[in-house]
């Protein structure tokens, strides 16, 4: 298999400085078997500034905030781990980019795919509620969609680095 980034228009991928890459893909045998989607919240800070969040809180959202958007894999390769690796991948340059937290909305049928990665999976219909800077910011979901969230930490790589950093 062959992990594979993007490459989308120049303008999308500058947004913000620390987010160069929003589209990862998996290949096999010249196939895509699976891709994902993140950036930084965009649409979600646009929303909020027209509600009167302070463009200060906005700013804060589009460095601390990732955005799923989606992960896709075929039937074939599910259950393989290529949506775990590309998640994995995922979080760990948005992490370098500075990033705290991860979040997005899932149907009832996947939030067991998050779950098992460590995100904490809300209830259909409730609301995602977090801080941007000092601005407390909600957003709602209806349906059977959920809302699900992972604070991002640094992976530890070797047994020497958790034996010195518990």
């Amino acid at each position: 298999m062959i992990l594979q980034d993007f490459h989308f228009s120049r303008r999308e991928l500058t947004l913000t400085r620390a987010w160069v890459r929003s589209f990862w893909g998996v290949w096999e045998g010249g196939q895509l078997v699976a891709a994902l989607h993140a950036a930084p919240p965009f649409y979600d800070v646009s929303e909020m500034l027209g509600r009167g969040v302070p463009a200060s809180s906005g700013d804060i959202a589009m460095k601390d905030y990732v955005m799923l958007y989606s992960v896709a894999v075929t039937e074939g390769k599910r259950r393989g781990r290529v949506g775990a690796q590309l998640l994995g991948k995922m979080e760990d340059v948005a992490l370098k980019a500075g990033s705290k937290t991860v979040y997005g909305v899932t149907s009832a049928d996947s939030a067991a795919f998050y779950k098992a990665r460590g995100y904490q999976v809300q209830k259909p219909d409730e609301m995602f509620r977090t801080y941007w800077g000092e601005s407390e910011v909600a957003f709602s979901i209806s349906g059977d969609a959920q809302w699900f969230s992972k604070g991002l930490k640094r992976r530890s790589s070797s047994w020497l680095t958790n034996l010195f950093n518990p």
